[in-house]
């Protein structure tokens, strides 16, 4: 409905060359692309087979958090040790 709106303004209007961009061919072919990227990305990473991945990184982070707090031990343990 712009589209055939934006023709009847005048050439140069800001709008129309919005609409006429918006509209256009090379607009539809990058949202065609990036709605592809989402399912694609949503298709390996969602539901079921999300799992490995997130497992991955809880374990990860983890290993992380036990280590920080054991640093915080090891030094306390040094400290009292002098």
């Amino acid at each position: 409905r712009l589209k055939a709106e934006a023709a009847g303004l005048p050439v140069g209007d800001p709008y129309r060359d919005w609409i006429d961009a918006y509209a256009g061919d090379d607009y539809a072919g990058i949202v065609r692309v990036a709605s592809d990227q989402i399912d694609r990305v949503w298709r390996q990473r969602g539901g079921e087979a999300r799992l490995p991945a997130l497992t991955g990184l809880f374990a990860a982070a983890t290993r992380l958090e036990a280590a920080f707090w054991q640093m915080g031990l090891d030094a306390g343990r040094s400290a009292t040790d002098i």
